[in-house]
């Protein structure tokens, strides 16, 4: 299988970048390499294998790293967080990349849910694991109890304008990285934490050498969003200049019985800080 990274040099970078995140979190842990139908998958767990499940899946480019604060919150709250990285997109996963309109997403899923012997969990998805989270929970809805997506993809508009805007940044060097970070993903400033900073590295790291994806994020039909039946929470961005954020809000909320969508109207497409958000959904308030 290609790799998702353009040079075997790049790669390294991101994926040492990612090792050293990981050797130096202090969360009690553990990572997990699954053997599945397209291959294997990295999965990082916390938590009691009894208590409540809770999967993880984040935007392209993330990595479960994105999740580390998240996994310990959820942990301390009673329950047990699995945080995977996706096929075919960086990480420690397999380069796999199944066609999106197909069976295949909902399948590896099974493939790693029946491996940690989780019959049913709550789905968190954030941005591209939006799209994987709804995908499955209308394709197998009897392994979702509830949905939380965090800027997801498929269900609203894509503003084709923004590429145009961050492609010149890109051959600007690290300055270049962090000003297109700002701009496509909200996120401004330094960040609080060296764990954050660490996030941020890894992710300009990993964006300067990914072979990103051609095929076209399918968009799911009204008839498919009035299938999800499960409690659902949106949370999107006010300023979200990848994901036409009105649209998505107008669709669930047309479409999905027990929709619930939250916008944030200084927020970008990088939802920051949504592990309040998180818990209080998953929790039932």
């Amino acid at each position: 299988m290609k790799s998702t990274y353009w040079t075997p040099e790049g790669e390294q970078a991101a994926r040492g970048r990612y090792r050293a995140m990981l050797d130096t979190w202090s969360t009690e842990h553990g990572e997990h390499r699954i053997a599945t139908s397209h291959g294997e998958t990295f999965v990082i767990t916390s938590g009691r294998g009894d208590l409540p499940a809770v999967v993880l899946l984040p935007g392209s480019m993330a990595t479960a790293a994105m999740w580390l604060g998240t996994i310990q919150a959820l942990a301390e709250a009673g329950f047990r967080a699995i945080a995977i990285d996706i096929i075919g997109d960086a990480g420690f996963s397999a380069p796999s990349r199944p066609w999106m309109r197909s069976d295949a997403y909902a399948t590896w899923l099974d493939e790693i849910l029946d491996a940690l012997q989780v019959p049913s969990a709550s789905f968190v998805g954030a941005s591209f694991g939006g799209w994987i989270s709804t995908d499955y929970a209308i394709r197998r809805p009897a392994r979702v109890e509830r949905l939380m997506l965090l800027a997801p993809g498929g269900i609203g508009r894509i503003r084709p304008s923004f590429m145009f805007r961050v492609a010149p940044l890109l051959y600007l060097g690290a300055w270049g990285h962090r000003k297109a970070m700002s701009f496509d993903m909200g996120i401004e400033g330094k960040a609080s934490t060296a764990q954050e900073q660490a996030f941020h590295d890894l992710f300009s790291a990993i964006r300067s050498g990914f072979r990103a994806r051609m095929q076209p994020l399918p968009v799911f039909s009204g008839r498919k969003l009035r299938s999800l039946a499960m409690p659902v929470q949106a949370v999107v961005g006010g300023r979200d200049v990848i994901l036409d954020s009105v649209h998505i809000q107008r669709r669930l909320e047309a479409n999905v019985r027990n929709a619930r969508v939250l916008t944030l109207p200084e927020a970008g497409h990088g939802l920051v800080d949504s592990t309040g958000m998180i818990l209080d959904f998953l929790q039932g308030a």
